[in-house]
């Protein structure tokens, strides 16, 4: 199941979205992509880092495994580097471009994961989108 939380992404609507995700109880794999947000000004790396230290604390899902977090765009490293220094176990992969993450995630996913997709208008997240949705 893909998660499009594409449109007017900001901190809020991402930490709000995030906490919703990890309520959902399941017996796969959860993936969160997150690309860099728009606009965000001086706020911008504390905004992706609190980002990517929410994305690491995801529960563990039922079988144990712990969120795959896909972070797409330049800021978004910061985000990467922030759930890394939690200390928490996670799986974390880092892709320059929507483009990129949308080329590898397809081949990665199983057919009953869970995918939670956001970022910014200028990092075409819906390309990610696009992609799971055509896989057949």
């Amino acid at each position: 199941s893909v998660i499009d939380d594409t449109a007017d992404a900001c901190p809020e609507k991402i930490e709000s979205s995030l906490k919703s995700f990890a309520t959902v109880r399941t017996h796969t794999r959860k993936f969160v992509v997150l690309g860099n947000l728009d606009n965000l000004s001086q706020f911008s790396i504390k905004a992706h880092e609190e980002i990517g230290r929410q994305a690491a604390s995801l529960p563990a899902g039922q079988a144990g495994v712990a969120p795959i977090l896909i972070f797409v765009g330049d800021t978004m490293r910061h985000a990467q580097s922030a759930a890394l220094k939690t200390g928490i176990k996670i799986d974390t992969h880092h892709f320059v471009t929507s483009a990129d993450a949308a080329a590898w995630l397809p081949d990665h996913i199983r057919t009953d994961d869970i995918i939670y997709i956001s970022g910014g208008k200028n990092m075409e997240m819906g390309k990610v989108v696009e992609a799971l949705s055509f896989r057949a």
